[in-house]
């Protein structure tokens, strides 16, 4: 019985990427969000290639729907799979222009530079207040998607 407005988070990824190639964007590394979310995906590409990276909690495009159910429900929308999305590193000085191309893309113009990678280890999420707290990837099993 419960009733929402939120919409399918689904969306095809291909066009996103043949246009940062054709741009000559480098990148670093790009992992869809599907399961375990941004939180998941960042602590993998951490790990992988051993750096810290910070997430600036205001500037990660969650909808207000989607923070009031996670609120309700007791969960972490970070840890949340999001069909359709995408978790891209590249270069700074290619970041705002790889920006740019995405969101001129129909399936990225909610597109935002959300974090960036330093010296160092894990995943931290700079909060709206100014903290910095650790961003744990997802324990045990995600909610089931239903596409």
């Amino acid at each position: 019985g419960l009733q929402t407005s939120l919409k399918s988070d689904c969306a095809p990824l291909n066009k996103l990427v043949a246009a940062l190639l054709a741009a000559g964007i480098k990148i670093h590394t790009l992992r869809d969000m599907t399961r375990g979310g941004l939180a998941t995906v960042a602590n993998e590409v951490a790990a992988a290639s051993g750096c810290k990276i910070i997430i600036e909690e205001d500037k990660v495009p969650v909808r207000a729907g989607v923070t009031s159910l996670c609120g309700l429900l007791g969960l972490e929308p970070y840890t949340m799979g999001n069909e359709g999305k995408l978790l891209i590193a590249v270069p700074a000085d290619q970041a705002e222009a790889a920006l740019h191309i995405i969101q001129a893309q129909p399936y990225g113009r909610e597109a935002a530079l959300v974090g960036t990678a330093h010296s160092g280890s894990g995943v931290f999420l700079q909060t709206a207040l100014g903290g910095l707290r650790n961003l744990p990837p997802l324990r045990g099993e995600g909610l089931p998607r239903i596409c």
